[in-house]
């Protein structure tokens, strides 16, 4: 329990400064506190084997996180049905751009872990 605890603190604090970044800087606090939180865990001053209960957690939760934003969509319907080739076509090509990134950045780091090895 105390584990889950000092996960969720070292998260929250993580995500504050890269909150307290973006007010800072012209880009999203989410983004500079995935950013801050990715390189931490690239240089190893955290080490991701220690936060396996939160990311459970969040795991097990990923529906939640989808409701303001579906919220949103549905509230904006009527601006967005006027364009409603341009949203597909938009959906589609970021979804593979998605997909493009993260396959690289796990074959990146799958390459990585086997040099390490």
């Amino acid at each position: 329990m105390m584990n889950l605890i000092y996960e969720i603190v070292t998260v929250l604090l993580i995500y504050l400064a890269g909150y307290g970044l973006g007010l800072v800087l012209p880009l999203p606090g989410s983004l500079m506190s995935m950013a801050i939180f990715f390189i931490l865990l690239l240089f190893r001053v955290l080490k991701s084997e220690k936060y396996t209960g939160i990311s459970k957690v969040i795991l097990g939760n990923l529906a939640f996180f989808f409701i303001p934003p579906a919220v949103k969509i549905i509230d904006s319907m009527d601006v967005l049905s006027g364009n409603i080739l341009k949203l597909i076509a938009l959906l589609i090509i970021s979804n593979l751009l998605v997909m493009a990134v993260a396959g690289k950045v796990v074959q990146i780091f799958l390459k990585k872990e086997h040099i390490d090895d």
